[in-house]
């Protein structure tokens, strides 16, 4: 991994609003030799934990959950924020159970950073499989409808453009990648 440029050093830094998922925080950076000082805006984010739910008969459980900041319904896999401190596996079968209506036995499949320039969420990837119905218990605001599709259809609508949400996407493209592609869909080009 590069790393010859040196880290800036942080000088300043400042809570200006508090919410109970994240915190907007001012910091100023040194930025080396030329001692030049850039304020840095950031989110502090306690992480996300989604989960793909896989039934016996390899369909694909996707909610189409309604997100009010964009105004649109979207095809997500179940996610949910992290408590502060909370294991990404713990949360990721309680998402499942919330919004799903399933638990399951769960494997990690991939980490990433949501938006690494501005925010400190990071963001844990599981499958479920063995699944089991269990009793939803969503969010008061949470509008959530849920679907199964074929791996055929998930793999369909990434590349129709109908599945937008990255965390979702993450999800459905680490799992292909992992030798769960459908077969007659994979084209070489």
């Amino acid at each position: 991994m590069p790393g010859a440029l040196q880290i800036p050093k942080r000088i300043a830094r400042k809570l200006l609003f508090k919410t109970v998922t994240f915190n907007l925080i001012r910091q100023v950076l040194d930025f080396g030799p030329s001692r030049r000082r850039i304020p840095w805006y950031l989110i502090t984010h306690p992480g996300a934990a989604a989960v793909l739910p896989i039934l016996p008969d390899g369909r694909l459980v996707l909610l189409c959950q309604y997100r009010p900041a964009i105004r649109r319904w979207l095809w997500e896999v179940p996610c949910g924020t992290m408590g502060r401190g909370e294991d990404p596996k713990k949360c990721a079968a309680r998402e499942l159970a919330e919004e799903a209506g399933y638990t399951g036995r769960l494997r990690r499949l991939a980490a990433f950073y949501s938006a690494p320039g501005f925010c400190t969420e990071r963001m844990f990837c599981f499958t479920a499989d063995h699944l089991r119905a269990a009793p939803m218990n969503r969010d008061p605001d949470e509008r959530i409808e849920v679907h199964t599709v074929r791996p055929s259809q998930a793999l369909a609508k990434i590349r129709d453009g109908s599945i937008q949400d990255a965390k979702t996407l993450v999800c459905l493209l680490s799992y292909f990648l992992n030798g769960n592609a459908p077969k007659r869909q994979i084209r070489r080009h």
